[in-house]
């Protein structure tokens, strides 16, 4: 039989074709799945984020971001993105119009996070069309596919914000390597500033875009009205964002973490300076338009430190040494690359092994003249470049790696298939499946003959044993109770506001440094002392989950302290026990 050649999908039908897809085969996934919805309102986040949400809808004012109902009676302004509760209050409601609630909130948790496939998809199949052609559209459809499959960010029930942030930055990343044009500009700086105002985890990416858009202009590949449209479309998106999501009594408190007034001023300069670098350096040579810029990029970063000069040591500046060693280091999506691999080889390795394709098919498109002067290649791999050591410091990082991975990849292998496959499709598609997705299979496989299964398997085997701890069911018992002030765990507290109408103590938010510093104090003390804690706090109820004892928020506490108690069964007399033997929660009233 006859193998087929790569077929040629340049033409903008046949590229949305391809995206259309993608999407729908995202659509049919989540379709399948939904099922699980019905089971936990999801991660930490999306629970908080639900919460959040809830409240909007119920009639909650729009500038009313306080959170009354952690760590009470100081609340919690998160650090959060408004737009994003807005967009899914109005999902909502959509629904809502008709279906019962309970449904609608399904619905919407189940659309949510497949919404933004498509415009990703797009974004992908872009950057591949302008460094491989119509033929590396239709790999990239193939590489998006298998991304999704590895990147856990856009499955149903993902109603947080890691999602949209990684496709601002890829539409973003899309925008700046097309062929010059005034509406790729604008779209570049408004999905950078919509981007930045969800979260500033892709602040450096966003930077490098910055770079990359002044570049070309200073080296006369694109007009000056191309850098107008992106300075003016990133300067006046970020001032509107930052003033329409943040509370106006909190304008003009800065932030390290969030789009707030230092930022905000920072990205206001840097866009009114692009819109006049053409003019004042327009006839100017290639130095006194990098000049230029960099007269502007000076100006902005003097003007952010200025308003914050703590924001010099990032984004978690403030946060308090301690929690960082004993909870923020044991952040998941927080946790370095290599202590990901030696914690959780096969998820570790399915991560990564599209990332490190996607570099070396990068570096393989670099043996040609023609592509090192693409600027394309230019920016798709230094971005790709810089995630990679970023994801060793937190492995959140490396989600932003899968997707910059993604389009070189595909024009990589085209590139592949003309020197070694004869240009055939089905050869293609399996060198890619192969280097991509293999790597974590093997991985998988070696762990489980090994007796180390991987992060799936656990999963399936902790819930078998009785993990239920976050599971809408096992809230109930709580729920119907009197509502009153919990003290958990830390990861408990985002299922506490979501699952009961009760206040939790601490949940895992780096600006909740009181509410974590009292609970770990009263459940590190011994029992007595715990009580005294406990009381003067008003909590009314203490909150156990005995499958989370090696949990590692439980690191550094004494064996005498009242959570080693409470894991190992026993319980202080000033505490009476609400929940029977063998449920997932063991609730505690103080009596």
């Amino acid at each position: 039989m006859k193998l087929s050649p790569i077929p040629d999908y340049s033409s903008p039908r046949r590229l949305a074709a391809a995206a259309s897809i993608v999407w729908l085969i995202a659509c049919a996934a989540a379709v399948v799945s939904w099922p699980r919805l019905l089971r936990t309102v999801g991660d930490t986040d999306d629970a908080l984020r639900l919460t959040m949400v809830r409240d909007l809808v119920a009639g909650r004012g729009w500038f009313d971001q306080r959170l009354s109902r952690l760590q009470p009676p100081t609340g919690l302004y998160t650090h959060w993105s408004r737009l994003v509760d807005g967009a899914e209050a109005v999902l909502l409601k959509l629904f809502a119009s008709v279906l019962p609630i309970d449904r609608a909130e399904m619905a919407m948790r189940l659309i949510w996070p497949v919404l933004w496939i498509l415009p990703l998809t797009v974004a992908v199949l872009l950057i591949a069309r302008r460094l491989g052609g119509g033929r590396a559209v239709f790999l990239g459809m193939v590489t998006a596919a298998l991304s999704l499959h590895a990147s856990g960010e856009f499955q149903p029930g993902r109603v947080d914000h890691h999602n949209i942030q990684i496709t601002c930055c890829l539409l973003a990343l899309a925008a700046a390597t097309q062929r010059p044009a005034a509406i790729w500009g604008a779209l570049c700086g408004l999905a950078t500033a919509l981007g930045l105002a969800v979260g500033l985890e892709a602040l450096p990416f966003a930077a490098m875009i910055g770079v990359a858009m002044g570049l070309s202009w200073a080296f006369r590949r694109s007009p000056g009205r191309v850098l107008v449209a992106y300075g003016a479309a990133l300067g006046l998106g970020a001032l509107g964002l930052g003033a329409l999501q943040t509370p106006p009594d909190r304008w003009l408190l800065p932030a390290c973490d969030a789009l707030a007034v230092n930022l905000a001023a920072g990205l206001g300069v840097t866009g009114a300076g692009l819109c006049l670098a053409p003019a004042l350096g327009e006839r100017w040579g290639r130095l006194g338009r990098l000049g230029v810029l960099a007269v502007v990029g000076v100006l902005a970063g003097a003007v952010y430190v200025a308003v914050e000069p703590l924001c010099l040591r990032g984004p978690m500046a403030g946060v308090d040494p301690e929690l960082k060693a004993v909870w923020l280091a044991n952040v998941r999506e927080m946790t370095p690359w290599l202590t990901l691999l030696a914690r959780d080889p096969p998820t570790a390795i399915n991560l990564a092994a599209p990332a490190v394709a996607g570099l070396l098919g990068w570096l393989w498109l670099g043996r040609r003249a023609d592509m090192r002067a693409n600027p394309a290649w230019l920016a798709t791999g230094a971005l790709l470049a810089v995630s990679i050591p970023m994801a060793l410091q937190a492995s959140r990082s490396i989600q932003y790696s899968l997707w910059f991975a993604a389009p070189v990849t595909a024009a990589a292998l085209v590139d592949l298939a003309d020197a070694a496959l004869a240009g055939l499709m089905v050869p293609a598609v399996a060198v890619l499946v192969a280097v991509t997705q293999v790597p974590g299979l093997a991985a998988g496989a070696a762990a489980g003959r090994a007796g180390h299964p991987s992060a799936p398997a656990r999963v399936a085997q902790a819930a078998s044993a009785g993990d239920r701890c976050n599971d809408t069911q096992a809230f109930r018992p709580l729920a119907r109770l009197a509502p009153g002030l919990v003290l958990s765990e830390i990861d408990e507290g985002p299922y506490i506001l979501a699952d009961t109408p009760d206040a939790a103590l601490q949940a895992p938010y780096h600006r909740m440094g009181w509410g974590i510093r009292e609970a770990r104090a009263a459940l590190g003390a011994q029992p007595a002392k715990a009580e005294r804690r406990i009381r003067a706090l008003k909590v009314a109820y203490v909150l156990n989950c005995p499958a989370h004892a090696a949990q590692s928020d439980r690191q550094g506490l004494a064996a005498d302290s009242l959570q080693k108690a409470l894991d190992a069964g026993r319980v202080p007399a000033w505490l009476e026990r609400l929940s029977r033997p063998g449920e997932p929660l063991q609730i505690f009233r103080v009596r």
